[in-house]
């Protein structure tokens, strides 16, 4: 599971959980007070019946990835501070999807660049 630090199209930070699909979450941080909130939402591919019935699963899953990460327990990584999250999620990715953007290199025989 990566957790990928990203931003809304409003410029707010939040660490993302990928891969994307059926089912978007994110933290974000709480305001006002210290912590983050998990956001579990449906994406664009999402049927509300199958949505609804994995919604804690997926939530509770989340929960392990960032608690294995911050080394502290599933009901405490809401307790943590957002740099604390971002200080344990992957490398940014880069804009777009790569695998849809990759092209053969011309006339050699090198596999697929960026």
């Amino acid at each position: 599971m990566l957790l990928s630090l990203s931003e809304n199209d409003r410029g707010e930070e939040r660490v993302v959980v990928l891969p994307l699909g059926s089912v978007v979450s994110y933290f974000a941080p709480s305001s006002p007070r210290r912590g983050v909130v998990l956001h579990v939402e449906p994406g664009a591919t999402a049927y509300a019946c199958e949505f609804a019935r994995n919604e804690a699963l997926v939530r509770d899953a989340v929960l392990a990835e960032a608690a294995r990460r911050l080394r502290v327990s599933p009901e405490d990584v809401l307790q943590q501070t957002f740099a604390a999250l971002k200080a344990v999620a992957d490398a940014p990715l880069k804009e777009g999807n790569p695998w849809i953007s990759a092209r053969r290199s011309r006339g050699a025989v090198k596999g697929f660049r960026r």
